[in-house]
């Protein structure tokens, strides 16, 4: 189940018209478990009036908090949206310098002419895992944000211009593996239900 959610930071737009909106969204898996690798992939959505926003450039930067449990991984850190199509030609370098695991710094241009940003064109999909070892708290929500200080992220058109983006909020819940045993104890209690049916 996919689920569209949140990023909890505005974000500025650099683009042809003052006047257009868009909504920044995350979308993916909401639950995440030990040894899964789950993505979130980054895409926009137009409001009303569309403006037709052109693009060239765009950075995105994204922080795990002090201490999270989750961490970006495995490699590679960027990739491109699958659920949603590339806003920009497909095979454009994702540069990932500075990316760690514990933050993302994204970096992608265009060389040629600018490209309008289509309702739900995609940005970037990042993978994300717990940390080795982890043994809970379990069933605790944990977020993600985008880092806008230094201009990590923002996004840039020929001209210049400025537009705000709305963001949504993201979070995931941490669910425990069920263990061996309450497998095992769930198989036999179907098994011996059906017996009992056939009986």
């Amino acid at each position: 189940m996919r689920l569209v959610g949140n990023v909890s930071v505005a974000i500025i737009l650099f683009a042809t018209s003052a006047q257009g909106a868009l909504t920044l969204h995350m979308e993916g898996d909401p639950i995440i478990r030990p040894g899964e690798v789950e993505y979130i992939e980054i895409f926009v959505t137009e409001l009303p009036p569309v403006q037709d926003e052109r693009l060239v450039a765009y950075a995105i930067g994204l922080n795990l908090a002090e201490g999270s449990p989750l961490i970006f991984g495995p490699a590679p850190l960027l990739n491109e949206p699958v659920d949603h199509p590339f806003v920009f030609p497909p095979g454009t370098p994702i540069d990932d310098t500075g990316s760690t695991a514990n933050r993302i710094r994204s970096l992608a241009s265009i060389v040629t002419a600018p490209v309008n940003i289509g309702d739900g064109a995609g940005l970037l999909r990042v993978p994300v895992s717990l940390r080795p070892g982890y043994n809970g708290p379990w069933f605790t929500s944990v977020g993600l944000t985008f880092e806008l200080s230094g201009g990590l992220t923002e996004f840039s058109d020929d001209i210049g211009q400025v537009i705000p983006f709305t963001p949504v909020p993201w979070s995931w819940i941490i669910i425990p593996e069920p263990s061996a045993a309450a497998i095992a104890a769930g198989g036999l209690w179907l098994l011996a239900r059906r017996r009992r049916r056939a009986a």
